[in-house]
């Protein structure tokens, strides 16, 4: 019967150093960002969609603008991991989410057109509102200044 020898190298260099752990940690918190991102852009065009009132896509604009600043600010990693042959990469792709926030942005842009006019309408009608108002308390104060 034959002895195996024992072998030469440590259980240490077996193991990842500290710099590619390090690596690991930026590359998944950067795939976890692209993917919350692409789930947030797929909520706010549901939201887009389904909005009925102007002052909600107001809001929804509001969420978008501060998606597409985060996206932005995040651009050249995004870049960096789309250059790389991760399968990972594959499956959370920033290309992905270039996509998503195209549909959000043509969702946005055809609700704006959509509820366009109610906003006209709305803004019309509290125009006239308020001229009214004014119109009323002029009237006031010229027959109070008349009696006295």
């Amino acid at each position: 019967m034959a002895a195996r020898p024992i072998p030469q190298q440590s259980i240490l260099d077996c193991l990842p150093t500290a710099a590619e752990i390090g690596e690991l940690r930026i590359v998944n918190k950067d795939l976890n960002f692209i993917q919350a991102m692409i789930k947030r852009a797929d909520d706010l065009t549901s939201q887009a969609l389904s909005a009925t009132d102007y002052t909600q896509l107001v809001k929804i604009t509001d969420n978008y603008t501060k998606l597409a600043d985060r996206a932005s600010a995040k651009a050249q990693t995004l870049k960096d991991l789309s250059d790389e042959s991760n399968p990972l990469i594959e499956v959370n792709s920033s290309e992905e989410l270039l996509e998503k926030v195209q549909l959000l942005s043509q969702a946005l842009e055809n609700k704006t057109q959509e509820l366009g006019n109610q906003f006209s309408s709305n803004a019309t009608t509290q125009y006239e509102a308020y001229s009214n108002s004014v119109a009323d308390l002029v009237n006031r104060v010229d027959s109070i200044n008349l009696s006295n």
